[in-house]
């Protein structure tokens, strides 16, 4: 450098942000944009284009430049701005969407929305922060609002709380509600990073910090705050001494020169100093090598070796700080990701499998048992460890397609199921290994879809089991999934489910629905037809029909009464209790008479514990001046054991009276005291899914399929032994037979051979069991009805009776 130039020396300023903006000129006046510089530089331009070309130590130290930092905020990687811009866009839409849709259901008041909702109870603050984009709504939150925005004005409120919105403009609103969630998560992380990256970044250009420099003896100045020595006092009469180099960050900043006194940045006198040395005084040995303008050539070699000396070590130390500082960065990037990755982790069920999802009430979601033996429960520990056994010998040979078993398999408030799901799995397991016994093609892998305990995160499942079919009209690649078993319970949840695989071409077989109408015809609720649905269970139609028959052979009986649960905890339309109430009310069934002879009739709702309270009115209500014979109990096990209890403790409890009602009775406790009484006769009568003493007894025709069947339940699998009282509940006999069925559609629908089937072969396949092409299961031998998909058994349905001995 020049000895003519002075050196660049930005200062901090709040006037312009972080940079340092404000500069002192050696006339001491002090501006925004511009700074101290050398000859010919004076603005901001001018001053980039000049540092470019004097800071060898920037390549260095790129992330060090303080107020030479570009515009953008520091610590921010341009992929994770564009996350959070990406959300704040969407979730922008998403709320301009909303509020589309309450403006065209006629623009309810919050008040009215809040007080309208059922499952979940909205808030007029959380329709707010809906509506105006403050937060995103949970996914059920979101669908009972459309529920509630889409429901005809013309409803009372009973049936407005039954109506169901559109199925496809609840698969629209829940395709917007996951865009946004996902835009979300991707900023949130984003976010994360920021953080942790600005924290350093905010360290790394924080302003150099000066040394301070002694005061000189002789009485010379003090430094200035920038480092840099003051001028001495104007009039002093006393020559600088030789200043010292100051100390500046990595700037590149280097010392001042002899001869270009720095300015006083307080502000000095700012006399600027004559062009040319004062001329020595007479007598003087060596005026030019003492003189104020020009130091000795060993000053000038000692600051030429400080200045090296100075920059190696300053290069050195960097190069440590830079190395140090990476190995920083990473241990927080890894650290950030480890906690990412455990957030990510505890969302699917403590797995890294995306397909299961954490829920209040467990674990929902898909698994092929490889996410271990305890994702679903205790209970399902030992066939989930055989399932995973199972499915890991079936993936070694290649040659294999996947079924999935789907259904409520867990167990929490509104769970209807019980312990029945652990039967239902083994029943299926026992069919799965049976499938992939010698040199059977294709082999069969099984996967678990749970919807949890109330079915409410059918979506999520459903969603991911079409993603697993393939290829659509094409044969898949080893494993894909074409066929769907199970379906739930006979309740709105598996309705929209079965609609929505449906309309993917997914094949399904029902395992334990029973309403009528849950079928390939969709009659159930008056929608579309359900094409690809058949099941292995009898319809409630054919289970009272052959009560009715019972009931003729008993003339005492006369009257009847109708006791209905129209309802699911959940608040949705039980289709499985309004099947049998409806199915009574059938002149075919023989059930009609009596009840309109006995002229009573009474609901109770499931919701809340008011089961207990109103079932025990209904009992005392039967005690009256007609006291039935009879009661049809349309509603679910879960709460007959009740039910029987309130009648037992009733004032005409003398009285015998019989309850008719659905194959869920087949889980009742025998030992009920209310069915062992003989001062309080309680003769209880339904048709089970499958009866291990009907089935076993050898006056069945088919009594060795069952009697096979429960040998292999009894017998070791992988290490496990399923309890072989399990099998009493039939669902186990179901599952097994829904899989049996699955099977059969499947390798028939295998053309040319060794080649994994379509959904469209399978599901054209499971039409064609009629005539000679029967499915021989361990409830017995028997035929799909093509129009319908019910089942056709070759014997009619035989009645259970329990209670105590008749007289």
């Amino acid at each position: 450098m020049s000895p003519g130039e002075r050196l660049l020396r930005p200062v901090p300023s709040d006037s312009y942000g972080s940079a340092r903006t404000r500069t002192t000129l050696r006339s001491g006046r002090r501006s925004p944009g511009r700074f101290r510089t050398g000859r010919g530089v004076r603005n901001c331009s001018e001053h980039s284009a000049y540092v470019r070309s004097h800071r060898p130590l920037a390549w260095l130290f790129p992330h060090r430049q303080g107020g030479l930092m570009a515009a953008e905020e520091p610590g921010v990687e341009p992929q994770d701005r564009e996350a959070i811009e990406a959300y704040e866009g969407a979730q922008a839409a998403f709320t301009e969407k909303l509020n589309l849709l309450h403006i065209s259901g006629g623009s309810p008041s919050y008040a009215t929305v809040a007080s309208a909702s059922v499952r979940p109870r909205l808030t007029t603050t959380g329709l707010n922060e809906m509506l105006t984009g403050k937060r995103l709504p949970s996914l059920e939150a979101l669908l009972e609002f459309v529920r509630i925005v889409t429901t005809p004005s013309s409803l009372d409120k009973p049936a407005a709380e039954k109506f169901r919105a559109d199925p496809g403009l609840v698969e629209e609103w829940r395709g917007h509600w996951q865009d946004v969630k996902l835009a979300q998560r991707r900023a949130q992380w984003a976010s994360r990073r920021r953080q942790t990256t600005g924290r350093q970044t905010h360290d790394d250009t924080a302003p150099p910090v000066a040394l301070p420099v002694e005061p000189d003896p002789n009485g010379s100045a003090a430094p200035s705050q920038d480092g840099s020595p003051a001028d001495p006092p104007a009039g002093s009469g006393t020559p600088p001494q030789e200043p010292e180099a100051p100390v500046h960050g990595p700037e590149g900043q280097a010392q001042t020169q002899a001869g270009s006194p720095a300015a006083d940045p307080a502000g000095g006198s700012g006399a600027a100093a004559p062009s040319d040395p004062p001329a020595p005084a007479q007598g003087s040995a060596e005026p030019e090598r003492f003189g104020r303008g020009r130091p000795s050539w060993l000053t000038r070699r000692l600051i030429v070796v400080t200045a090296l000396v100075s920059a190696s070590a300053l290069i050195g130390g960097g190069a440590w700080w830079y190395v140090e500082d990476g190995k920083g960065k990473d241990a927080a990037k890894h650290a950030h990701e480890r906690q990412l990755e455990e957030q990510e982790r505890k969302a699917h069920c403590g797995t890294g499998n995306p397909a299961l999802t954490t829920t209040p009430d467990g674990c929902a979601g898909i698994t092929d048992g490889s996410d271990g033996p305890g994702i679903f429960g205790p209970g399902l520990e030992p066939a989930l460890t055989v399932l995973d056994a199972e499915n890991t010998a079936t993936e070694k040979t290649g040659g294999y397609v996947t079924v999935a078993l789907m259904g409520p398999l867990t167990q929490g408030p509104g769970s209807l199921t019980g312990d029945r799901a652990v039967h239902q799995i083994e029943g299926a397991l026992i069919a799965v290994r049976k499938a992939n016994e010698g040199n059977a093609y294709p082999r069969i892998r099984l996967v678990l879809a749970n919807m949890g305990s109330d079915e409410t995160h059918w979506p999520g499942v459903v969603d991911q089991l079409k993603k697993m079919t393939g290829t659509p009209g094409a044969p898949g690649t080893p494993g894909p999934l074409v066929a769907v078993t199970g379906m739930g319970l006979s309740q709105q949840e598996s309705i929209d489910a079965a609609r929505a695989l449906s309309a993917a071409s997914v094949p399904m077989v029902g395992d334990v629905i029973t309403a009528d109408g849950f079928d390939t015809t969709g009659s159930i609720d008056a929608g579309a037809r359900i094409e690809g649905l058949v099941r292995v269970a009898p319809n409630s139609s054919a289970q009272l029909q052959a009560i009715g028959q019972e009931l003729r052979k008993r003339p005492e009986l006369k009257t009847a009464a109708l006791v209905s649960a129209p309802t699911t905890p959940a608040g949705t339309p039980d289709f499985y209790s309004n099947s049998i109430e409806k199915a009574a009310q059938n002149p075919a069934t023989g059930l009609l008479p009596y009840l309109q002879a006995g002229g009573i009739s009474f609901n109770f709702d499931v919701r809340g514990g008011a089961a207990q309270t109103s079932l025990g009115t209904i009992s005392k209500n039967l005690c009256g001046k007609v006291t039935p014979d009879v009661v049809i109990y349309a509603g679910r096990a879960t709460f007959l054991p009740t039910f029987l209890e309130k009648l037992h403790q009733r004032q005409c409890r003398t009285t015998p009276i019989t309850v008719v009602t659905g194959s869920d009775a087949a889980t009742l406790d025998r030992k009920l005291p209310a069915l062992n009484d003989p001062e309080a006769p309680i003769t209880i009568l339904y048709v089970p899914l499958a009866d291990p003493g009907q089935l076993g007894d050898k006056t069945n025709p088919d009594h060795s399929l069952y009697q096979e069947f429960a040998d292999d339940f009894g017998r070791d699998h992988h290490g496990q032994r399923f309890d072989p009282g399990h099998l009493a509940s039939g669902w186990a006999v179901m599952a097994h037979d829904s899989l049996v069925t699955a099977t059969l559609a499947i390798r028939n629908a295998v053309d040319p051979p060794q080649k994994p089937p379509t959904v469209y072969a399978v599901r054209a396949q499971l039409y064609l069991f009629a005539t000679t092409n029967v499915i021989e299961g361990a409830g017995g031998i028997f035929r799909i009805d093509p129009q319908t998909g019910n089942r056709i058994s070759t014997h009619t349905p035989q009645v259970v009776r329990l209670g105590p001995p008749s007289p």
